[in-house]
């Protein structure tokens, strides 16, 4: 057995069919892997700042929290009516020392058991009627004392630099956050807020509390933040007033190093504060980087795998082919005699039964040919034949000479562009299928050249199927119908033809009905019969070409009954050209 060489690649099918599944494998493994690292880095990134923005709004909450502590404290101070009675008294003496052992120092230290840590209240009065009480800060300083308060007369505050820079500060009576004088040095924050009797309104002190900045922005130290970053407060200035670096430890100073930075601000409610949070980026990608990294891995693995499994089935499948190519090789050296045997049932089985049955019928599928050959080229000699259709033409010649004699030229002429119209349609440029479309075109033409013999002797109705218009159709299957109903049904009444063309299913169907004489019984039969009187030529005609070209179970069907008329029905299969 000899294999016929040709030019091009010796690559086998086993290597061509695994080259192409990798092509395919390889292409969704590295979208889906892209697609994979782009959504997953950004869950990340999303997830990252989520949890960012939720850490810094906790901490601003943990901030506030502490700030509130101390708010509370001064408006225990400012709204006690035991406290304002007492400093009305204008008169020094033991009334005022009274009031202020029983009354104001009492209510003080109640004040500082609520303060969140240590915290130094510093009341300036207006009243120097009103004792004082103090600490000697050289000895020690005041916060390192735990929670104290002292009490001043209001003229002190003159010499004070701090209260004349936070002079803006105090024009109204709500508490303000700040640092002011020592605050600075001795890591404290302050609160300021001015005093003033409740029944004149008139300004009667002001009073300041601190707090260590440790204890305010304590949440800031919290170990567990998740990332590597700066913590901040700073002020309006952008001075920062408390801040830890990425071991958690306190900061009052930063200079920014090399690099990029994710920033977030929050404000810090009832303050002029902001926590500033600084991350840089390379701590953000570190997750970043592990997402890609395991992307990777896992579109490396998966891809592995669906090559090594691409191998096998592509060896599996090659094998059968080869064994195919084979017995077609067999088939090419015309022993016909030998079969495929393959024991499975799937689309290889298939493949054995039907080259099995090949080579057993190939000869009379030659056979078959040749003759469906002959019978094609019979059908096309009918088809010519039927083209040239004297029975028309005759008609039409006769009728135009009558109308010469009477000298009805211009019906003369309509007849003759209607036949020209008519041949022209039908000769096709020598084609046999067509449109149903033209073929409806066709059939309208014939009926022009009608009217013009007949006038309103007749009607015609049409329904016609837009989606049947579209299929192709062998020319010429109509006209022989219509003219039977013109020369056989057409007597003393009017006759009215209805000419419907529908797409039912995967057929086209055709229907010429009228309301004629009708088809008498006998001759019925004989044209629908084998016997040797068979009239009707052009109606076995249509089905005879019908039925060669689309097989027996197409063709025409007639129904007639005398003094009702006659219905025809043609089908053809439904393709569109």
């Amino acid at each position: 057995m000899r294999r016929n060489k040709a030019g091009g690649s010796r690559m086998t099918f086993q290597y061509k069919l695994f080259l192409t599944y990798s092509l395919v494998v390889l292409l969704p493994v590295v979208v889906l892997g892209a697609l994979a690292y782009r959504f997953s880095l950004d869950a990340v990134r999303q997830r990252t700042d989520q949890y960012i923005a939720g850490t810094a709004s906790q901490m601003v909450d943990n901030i506030g929290y502490q700030l509130d502590a101390i708010r509370r404290m001064s408006d225990q101070i400012f709204f006690d009516e035991s406290i304002q009675q007492a400093l009305r008294l204008s008169e020094a003496g033991w009334d005022m020392q009274e009031a202020a052992t029983r009354t104001v120092f009492p209510k003080l230290d109640a004040v500082m058991k609520i303060a969140p840590g240590n915290a130094a209240l510093q009341l300036y009065l207006r009243n120097e009627a009103f004792p004082e009480l103090y600490y000697d800060p050289n000895k020690r300083k005041l916060l390192d004392r735990g929670k104290v308060y002292e009490v001043y007369h209001f003229s002190r505050l003159q010499q004070e630099e701090w209260y004349r820079d936070a002079a803006d500060r105090l024009a109204t009576y709500e508490p303000s956050w700040g640092q002011v004088g020592e605050d600075a040095a001795e890591r404290s924050v302050t609160l300021l807020r001015p005093l003033i009797d409740l029944n004149s309104h008139e300004p009667i002190g002001l009073l300041r509390i601190r707090a260590e900045v440790k204890d305010v922005f304590q949440s800031i130290l919290h170990r567990k933040f998740g990332v590597r970053g700066y913590l901040f407060v700073i002020d309006d200035g952008g001075q920062i007033v408390y801040g830890s670096d990425p071991n958690r430890q306190p900061i009052l100073e930063w200079t920014e190093p090399e690099g990029d930075y994710y920033t977030m601000e929050n404000p810090i409610p009832a303050t002029d504060w902001k926590l500033a949070i600084k991350i840089p980026y390379t701590e953000l990608r570190k997750e970043s980087v592990y997402v890609r990294n395991v992307t990777i891995l896992a579109c490396f693995g998966c891809l592995l795998l669906l090559l090594l499994i691409n191998y096998a089935v592509s060896g599996y499948f090659s094998k059968r082919i080869r064994k195919i190519v084979s017995f077609l090789e067999v088939l090419k050296d015309g022993e016909l005699s030998r079969r495929f045997r393959y024991p499975g049932q799937d689309e290889f089985g298939y493949i054995a039964a039907a080259l099995n049955e090949m080579a057993e019928n190939i000869d009379e599928l030659i056979r078959k040919v040749y003759v469906a050959g002959l019978e094609k080229k019979e059908a096309e000699l009918k088809v010519l034949q039927s083209q040239i259709n004297p029975h028309l033409l005759y008609n039409a010649l006769s009728s135009i000479t009558k109308m010469a004699k009477l000298n009805r030229t211009e019906e003369i002429h309509d007849m003759a562009l209607g036949l020209a119209k008519f041949y022209r349609l039908t000769l096709n440029e020598g084609k046999t299928f067509i449109r149903v479309e033209q073929e409806i075109e066709q059939i309208q033409a014939y009926i022009d050249i009608q009217r013009i013999r007949h006038g309103d002797r007749f009607s015609i109705c049409y329904d016609l199927d837009p989606a049947a218009l579209e299929c192709r159709t062998i020319k010429l299957i109509l006209q022989p119908f219509v003219e039977n109903a013109f020369e056989h049904a057409l007597f003393r009444g009017r006759l009215n033809i209805r000419i419907a063309v529908r797409k039912e299913g995967d057929r086209v169907v055709f229907r010429v009905i009228d309301d004629g004489a009708g088809i008498p019984r006998e001759t019925l039969a004989q044209i629908t019969g084998d016997g040797d009187v068979r009239p009707g030529y052009g109606i076995r005609n249509v089905d005879e070409r019908i039925k060669l070209q689309y097989g027996e179970a197409f063709g025409v069907t007639i129904a007639s009954r005398p003094g009702i008329g006659t219905g025809v029905l043609i089908s053809i299969p439904a393709s569109v050209p």
